[in-house]
């Protein structure tokens, strides 16, 4: 006959009727006061594991013998006294402790941080961890790209029209935006660069416009054939362009860490991964859930669709769907995603690339793309950037092959 581990007292099922022990749970033991004490059944997780105390803040000792050994009941969110088979439910998180739970950006979305003790204390519906600002290094427009290389300089490919390939002599670039028409750039000092700088009658006529548009602090950029939108250092958001249908009407943004700009709709991250959204035409029910995203790493906007990464992995859309661009629901450790202008494409953490919707001109020919670490979807194509910074692309009107010494995501 068994044992029950926790209170000692024989067993003849998996579940002990005195303690509430389950053999099938999977329980790992901790010694909270005795550092040097191992585990008797996984003593090299328990030895990995050993300092949690210092994750939670606090000692934790049980509240009716007073000893400092516990089994972890995960599902149940409980500890077990290894004494007196005492219940406590798991204590709320400390500030110090959330501090400590936060993830760096460069942790992949998709994989919460700090092991199994950051899920035993992350109570259920508390905040997603706080992101930090997304800087894209590669762009998309409706028929050209831009990606920034490792020297500050900028790389283009395809049709030059409207100049908005004439990227060569830009420096110290660390954001790229391509929009149909022209191209983007953000400099270190924060003001932004423009290829072809708009005339009187343009979206973005503006006394100030040379070819640098006089933004101050700003880190990225987004635009799209009526506006454009930035992301300033403090996390508030500035538009140019369109007023129709409110698509600027972005000044009460705060804490943003990423921005996108479709045709038909105006995307905001902030730091808690909660989405912002703006320029929605009254009545118009595709885009009604986007206002109620939330736990997202990072989003997209493309023609007239929405595109929304959740921290574990998976992915929502919202708005027009002819063409199947938002049968995203069965995707799957994707760590980015892009939307273009009837096509989604997603990053796997493994480097492999997926990708749904319109597909008349090969934008969704990525199966075999590997070692991928950065995409954008244009408007009839896809580009992907490799780990070793060169680049591919789905279409031959732009060859991206010529390119090297790309930056990649840090």
């Amino acid at each position: 006959m068994d044992v029950c581990p926790v209170c000692k007292r024989e067993m003849t099922e998996t579940r002990c009727r005195r303690c509430g022990y389950d053999e099938s749970l999977a329980y790992e033991r901790y010694a909270t006061l005795t550092p040097g004490a191992y585990d008797e059944k996984r003593p090299a997780i328990s030895a990995r594991h050993r300092k949690w105390a210092a994750l939670e803040g606090e000692s934790l000792r049980c509240r009716r013998c007073g000893e400092g050994s516990f089994w972890v009941v995960p599902k149940r969110q409980v500890f077990v006294c290894t004494a007196c088979g005492e219940e406590m439910p798991f204590p709320a998180p400390s500030p110090e402790s959330k501090r400590k739970e936060t993830p760096s950006r460069s942790s992949a979305p998709g994989f919460h941080p700090a092991g199994p003790l950051g899920a035993y204390f992350r109570q259920p519906g508390s905040s997603a961890p706080q992101l930090k600002p997304f800087i894209p290094v590669v762009s998309a427009g409706y028929g050209h790209a831009i990606a920034i290389r490792r020297d500050g300089r900028v790389l283009s490919a395809g049709p030059n029209y409207y100049h908005k390939c004439e990227v060569q002599d830009w420096r110290d670039v660390v954001a790229v935006a391509a929009g149909p028409n022209f191209s983007f750039g953000v400099k270190k000092d924060g003001t932004v660069l423009s290829t072809n700088p708009p005339t009187a009658d343009s979206f973005l006529s503006h006394s100030t416009l040379d070819g640098r548009i006089k933004w101050v602090g700003i880190l990225a950029v987004d635009a799209a054939s009526g506006h454009m939108v930035g992301m300033t250092q403090s996390g508030m958001a500035v538009l140019f362009g369109d007023y129709e249908r409110g698509r600027c009407n972005v000044t009460k943004w705060r804490h943003v860490v990423s921005v996108s700009v479709g045709e038909a709709i105006t995307l905001g991250l902030n730091r808690d991964g909660k989405a912002l959204v703006t320029g929605v035409k009254p009545g118009d029910d595709r885009f009604r859930e986007v206002a109620g995203w939330k736990d997202l790493a990072g989003l997209s906007a493309g023609g007239q669709h929405a595109v929304g990464l959740r921290w574990n992995g998976t992915v929502v859309a919202a708005g027009d769907n002819l063409s199947g661009q938002c049968d995203v629901e069965r995707w799957s450790e994707i760590r980015a995603v892009a939307a273009g202008d009837s096509h989604t494409v997603g990053l796997r953490h493994d480097g492999t690339v997926v990708a749904v919707g319109r597909n008349a001109e090969g934008q969704c020919n990525v199966a075999t793309w590997t070692d991928i670490v950065a995409i954008a979807a244009g408007g009839t194509f896809t580009v992907g950037i490799r780990s070793n910074g060169t680049a591919v692309s789905t279409s031959k009107r732009v060859d991206v092959s010529g390119w090297s010494e790309v930056k990649v995501p840090g």
